[in-house]
């Protein structure tokens, strides 16, 4: 009987650490003076102070890992993903002033190209 309480303790445990769902916005990023590692660092800070922002879940951001792979795309400097529990918290991101006034401020002066991906997960 232990076995068996201890087992649902942990199986709710378990349950209660484990991600929800949600939704993900990649942003990757060529700088117009690839490579330049002040202008990625630039990128990285502007994309972590985007965790202050109402309904944003979490930030990750950094720049990328070289891979002679074939599969990979190397040839971006910056990809950041930000985490949101829904549609709605995503589109109040992009609408909030502080996230426009970033991307003028500096993603429109360093950056060359942006892909956005968008995905649930």
């Amino acid at each position: 009987m232990k076995y068996l309480l201890l087992l649902a303790v942990s199986a709710l445990a378990s349950c209660a650490s484990a991600p929800r769902h949600g939704i993900n916005h990649t942003v990757v990023m060529w700088l117009k003076d690839p490579g330049n590692e002040v202008h990625r660092q630039t990128l990285i800070g502007v994309a972590e102070s985007f965790r202050a922002i109402p309904g944003v879940r979490s930030v990750t951001a950094g720049p990328c890992i070289p891979s002679a792979r074939s599969i990979v795309d190397s040839s971006f400097d910056v990809a950041v993903t930000l985490t949101f529990n829904s549609k709605e918290k995503l589109q109040q991101y992009l609408d909030n002033p502080e996230h426009k006034a970033a991307a003028a401020s500096t993603l429109k002066p360093l950056v060359k190209k942006i892909t956005v991906y968008d995905y649930r997960f």
